[in-house]
């Protein structure tokens, strides 16, 4: 795992319909965010990767990517609009952009993603792209699923997956 220089790291963790959801901020940019049920595992992994970091309660900066968070996950919003700092390969970052533009309540496969970045065969590789997100929500790899439908996995635990994605259908229906 690599470690990244803490520039005023801090984090937030809080309450959703998701589980607990973790937020860090360096100079006012997401950097991370993170799904699990466990507050305790939430940071114990990203201090991890951000030893000197510093736990905030909610600032005005927190508060509004927080809120914006809960919003999307309500249905409120479709889209997250939050500065974020992105840490991957040049091939990860391509293969994250290319998740930002999966329309919300829709899926895409791992392979028609690999298409579209330009490289068709890479399919595994944009599946190893997905598990190196560490920006859940924010890019959204619970829309990429098998070309057989299965979901295959996800960082943030399938479960996180399945209940994400019938959030967004029962959102994008209600609005039909």
């Amino acid at each position: 795992m690599t470690r990244i220089s803490p520039h005023q790291v801090t984090f937030h963790t809080f309450d959703s319909p998701l589980g607990k959801i973790l937020i860090a901020i360096m100079n006012k940019r997401v950097c991370m965010t993170m799904i699990g049920n466990k507050k305790e595992v939430l940071e114990k992994e990203f201090l991890g990767k951000y030893p000197q970091a510093r736990i905030l309660s909610a600032n005005k900066l927190h508060s509004s990517y927080h809120n914006s968070i809960l919003s999307f996950i309500s249905g409120k919003l479709k889209v997250i609009k939050v500065p974020l700092i992105l840490y991957g390969t040049s091939f990860q970052k391509t293969v994250w952009r290319e998740l930002q533009k999966i329309p919300y309540g829709k899926t895409s496969t791992y392979k028609e993603i690999a298409k579209r970045i330009g490289f068709p065969r890479a399919y595994r590789a944009v599946a190893n792209a997905c598990a190196a997100n560490s920006l859940a929500l924010l890019i959204p790899c619970h829309r990429v699923i098998r070309s057989n439908g299965r979901l295959g996995g996800y960082r943030w635990g399938i479960a996180h997956k399945k209940m994400l994605l019938k959030l967004e259908k029962e959102h994008t229906e209600a609005r039909l």
